[in-house]
């Protein structure tokens, strides 16, 4: 019963996923792509993989879950407002 519930959240995620990316893309085809954006936003998902894997090898890393935090908020304004 456990393994048929986390199936069930697995599919609900990725279907929710899916439902916003595609929402947020239709919009964006209209728009030419910003070479420098998508380096920083390149940069920033990096960072973040980096940190979130470094912190899965530690016990104690609240400081790190906040870098990530603020990198993945930093992440979303460049995607937004620039």
């Amino acid at each position: 019963m456990t393994q048929l519930a986390h199936l069930l959240v697995f599919f609900h995620l990725l279907g929710m996923a899916v439902l916003v990316g595609l929402y947020g893309a239709v919009p964006s085809l209209d728009e030419p792509l910003h070479p420098a954006k998508i380096a920083v936003k390149l940069a920033l998902a990096l960072l973040i993989a980096l940190f979130a894997f470094q912190g899965r090898q530690r016990t104690e890393w609240k400081a790190g879950w906040l870098r990530v935090g603020l990198l993945s908020i930093a992440n979303t304004a460049v995607a937004v407002f620039a």
